[in-house]
């Protein structure tokens, strides 16, 4: 399933680094156990290797039906690997869902931080009208008050995360647009700029 064949009679010093990994892996799932473990296990692979193991994996577990914890500090691998992410801090846990659950709607400052490139923006804000199900929050970066699901009863010292990927910057004033100074600027991941901006004391 792995495609070893044609390296089942080779020395194991003559293996690569990449090959020796899926080694690893078939003799872990080989025997089926209830769980299988991976701890950081494409770190020292080069990236072709590691690309065709974590396709592997995906593919094993879902032929096989077997349940993998797969240990990762690269949250790109995670958001590619797992049905459902657990992320730690410290030894606790402080998200845990579906990839895309823990990325849109995390529960933590350290969550929204941490999973994103760059993290999330966090804006300090006011509960103006908290009705039911729904509120009210006025920030300084949002030109009339934005109304929000909440599942609990919020306090009013509040704080609203926004993705960096979900703010257009316009050379002209728009629609709901607010006014911001650029601090610094580089280029970030896939030639996109990455801005430091100020809206009043707050930074983005």
């Amino acid at each position: 399933m792995l495609h070893l064949e044609e390296v089942g009679r080779r020395p194991v010093e003559t293996l690569s680094n990449g090959v020796r990994q899926k080694v690893a892996v078939a003799r872990a799932m080989i025997r089926r156990p209830a769980v299988v473990i991976f701890d950081e296990l494409v770190t020292n692979v080069d990236i072709v290797s590691k690309l065709e193991i974590q396709r592997d994996i995906k593919r094993l577990v879902r032929e096989l039906g077997q349940t993998v914890l797969y240990v990762t500090h690269d949250q790109t691998e995670a958001m590619t690997l797992a049905d459902r992410t657990v992320l730690l801090n410290d030894g606790r846990i402080v998200e845990s869902g579906s990839p895309r659950e823990v990325f849109r709607r995390p529960v933590s400052r350290f969550g929204g931080h941490f999973l994103g490139s760059p993290g999330m923006n966090f804006v300090p804000a006011e509960l103006t009208q908290p009705a039911g199900t729904l509120a009210s929050i006025s920030s300084a970066v949002f030109a009339d008050p934005v109304v929000f699901e909440v599942t609990e009863e919020p306090s009013n010292d509040c704080v609203v995360g926004v993705r960096a990927e979900h703010i257009t910057i316009s050379a002209a004033p728009t629609e709901g647009s607010f006014r911001a100074r650029v601090v610094t600027r580089g280029v970030g991941v896939g030639g996109r700029w990455s801005l430091n901006c100020l809206v009043g004391e707050t930074r983005l």
